[in-house]
């Protein structure tokens, strides 16, 4: 099973996955939504099914519409409990085939990662760091501290 149960691959006749697609968004207002960890929200599942809670899917008024942008997992907040009726979420924007772009294409999409920090620019050389690269050498040459590193 994925980061994020939906209805169809959750086995009801198995007490901790019964209701785990209803319980990993948990609806707090129009725009907020509570994320619930996966083994809370089987705990929760079982406990509920123990008790004698059943779903029965004619009563069933809303379903989630998955994120569709971001991780899909039940930490991505911008999933939507939704009508029934409603439309199934977009297919989230695919990336560009790199190798399908020009070099000029290419160039434009390095440019644009750095001027929004994607990328950075490696450090200038800073000329060797240290001489000594082993404990071995330093006691050797009765180094008795940094300083006398050079």
């Amino acid at each position: 099973m994925k980061q994020f149960p939906t209805q169809d691959e959750c086995d009801p006749t198995k007490p901790e996955e019964h209701f785990l697609w209803a319980l990993g968004q948990i609806p707090m207002g129009d725009k907020q939504m509570q994320s619930v960890q996966l083994n809370l929200a089987r705990a929760i599942s079982k406990h509920m099914h123990e008790c004698g809670f059943r779903h029965y899917p004619k009563l069933q008024t809303k379903k989630l519409n998955k994120p569709y942008r971001g991780q899909g997992h039940v930490l991505n907040g911008s999933s939507r409990w939704v009508p029934m009726d409603a439309e199934p979420t977009a297919e989230p924007p695919s990336t560009p085939d790199i190798n399908a772009m020009t070099v000029e294409e290419r160039e434009g999409m390095i440019k644009e990662l750095k001027d929004y920090g994607f990328i950075s620019d490696p450090p200038p050389d800073r000329g060797k760091t240290a001489h000594v690269t082993s404990w071995k050498e330093i006691q050797s040459t009765k180094i008795k501290k940094a300083g006398d590193i050079t």
